[in-house]
């Protein structure tokens, strides 16, 4: 599976209504502590969204992530 990477604005703007999305700072540091799948590429973090949907099972997303 490829992995498609989202810049952090496109995430707050897609899943956040309109004034309640966290900030950026935030959202960094829920990538630093694994809370949110991502990667930061050199100063820049993206968020792994083929990840986001996975449910906490880790027998589940194993399967799911292998399809």
């Amino acid at each position: 599976m490829n992995k498609k990477l989202m810049k952090i604005s496109e995430y707050r703007d897609t899943y956040f209504c309109k004034g309640s999305a966290p900030t950026a700072t935030t959202v960094k540091r829920w990538i630093q502590e694994n809370h949110l799948p991502g990667v930061q590429i050199g100063k820049i973090y993206y968020i792994d969204a083929n990840k986001l949907n996975m449910t906490g099972n880790p027998l589940v997303d194993s399967v799911l992530a292998a399809s």
